[in-house]
């Protein structure tokens, strides 16, 4: 009888928790999608989860807050580390974590490891749901840069070695671009840029391309993708006075 009295009251508990409306503090400072994989990953718990994507000016109500931080390896669309803070509605802090990841973890799964992260936040145990989030759009010649602008716009670096071409350099931006959007406008710009790759004595001056730009999600929902013929105000934002 006394085991039965402890399993319903953690059973009450449980659902108690998973009633509180939870609110997720978008950052437009990290790289990915983490925002939707947090929300995910409490939603199919039975969690009542929402993203606000412009905390600073909202008044959602809410019971409990949960802010991120994402750090990538550099040049790589790669998760680095993380960190997961809870709040109550009158920002006091509840719990904090941080989650470093290393470099040689191939083909990571994002998914499994915010949902680990969610579990030592929230001290629960929660669900996982398998999903092969790791990124699959790689080249061994050119390297990523992801920023998350939005819940639809984001920022894309792609650098090229010397091998490869202009046009390889582009079709890789929009190829990595639909990892994010399945239907998108974009603008981008190119140029070279110098760097330095290990030679027979030294280490050996070379030039590449590098292309920048925005992808914007849009509506249509049918895979279409369309250049934009005008700069958007998110280009300029983001590369105005960035040296390329």
């Amino acid at each position: 009888m006394k085991i039965k009295f402890i399993l319903l009251f953690l059973c009450i508990y449980t659902y108690s928790f998973c009633q509180n409306r939870i609110k997720i503090d978008f950052n437009n400072t990290t790289s990915g999608d983490y925002d939707l994989m947090i929300n995910d990953i409490l939603t199919n718990n039975g969690y009542d989860s929402f993203i606000d994507y412009q905390p600073e000016k909202s008044n959602h109500y809410y019971d409990l807050l949960i802010k991120y931080n994402t750090t990538s390896h550099d040049n790589y669309d790669e998760l680095k580390s993380f960190s997961l803070a809870l709040y109550d509605s009158t920002g006091n802090r509840l719990n904090e974590i941080t989650k470093n990841i290393s470099f040689f973890n191939v083909k990571i799964n994002e998914y499994k490891k915010i949902s680990e992260g969610l579990n030592s936040l929230l001290e629960k145990r929660l669900k996982y749901k398998k999903n092969d989030s790791y990124k699959k759009v790689k080249y061994f010649n050119i390297t990523f840069n992801i920023h998350k602008l939005d819940s639809a716009t984001y920022s894309i670096v792609a650098k090229g070695a010397g091998s490869e071409s202009l046009a390889d350099v582009e079709d890789a931006f929009l190829t990595k671009a639909t990892e994010y959007l399945s239907d998108f406008d974009y603008y981008f710009k190119n140029n070279k840029y110098k760097y330095h790759a290990p030679g027979p004595y030294s280490f050996v001056p070379h030039t590449g391309y590098i292309v920048i730009g925005i992808i914007k999600g849009n509506s249509t929902n049918n895979n279409h993708i369309m250049k934009l013929k005008e700069k958007p105000i998110e280009f300029i934002k983001e590369f105005e006075e960035e040296d390329i």
